[in-house]
């Protein structure tokens, strides 16, 4: 029986939009850590042309915090944009985290289903979720203005 090796030995990850994603395993690429550093080495993930850079270099604790009391709760997807991440649950619920903080913003209820994908605007104003039973919601977040989020509009095109 194969075993995958563990998230502490993959050392990166390389998404090319002509081929599919890459990842290169290497277990004797993990230099022994320094004191008081973990042994887990970072991953980092590549988008060319002109893309994004992912890369782990603290502790992510903190985007667990929300759901660590729970262990029904998953995340199932997430968005990256200037000033958030947005991270998709099982529930149906959408987290949106300050990008730099790592602080919890909102909690997006959400009762259409759990989040298969989650995708923000330019402008940081506006996300799009799509849901397991099809809907494609679209809130307007409304953090500048310190409002509540506002669901603009649902599309049931999708619903199989």
């Amino acid at each position: 029986m194969e075993t995958e090796p563990s998230p502490a030995a993959i050392s990166d990850v390389t998404f090319d939009p002509g081929s599919s994603p890459a990842v290169t395993y290497d277990p004797g690429s993990n230099p022994a850590p320094a004191q008081g550093q973990s042994s887990a080495s970072t991953p980092a993930m590549t988008y060319d042309p002109g893309g994004y850079v992912l890369t782990d270099l603290s502790s992510m604790e903190d985007l667990q915090a929300p759901i660590k009391t729970s262990s029904r709760i998953k995340y199932t997807c997430l968005s990256v944009s200037r000033r958030f991440i947005s991270l998709g649950a099982t529930t149906g619920g959408l987290y949106l985290f300050h990008r730099e903080k790592l602080k919890c913003l909102q909690l997006l209820a959400n009762k259409e289903g759990a989040i298969t994908m989650v995708t923000s605007a330019p402008d940081d104003n506006l996300v799009a979720i799509a849901t397991s039973r099809g809907l494609v919601v679209v809130w307007e977040l409304n953090i500048e203005r310190r409002a509540k989020p506002e669901r603009l509009r649902i599309s049931t095109e999708h619903r199989g």
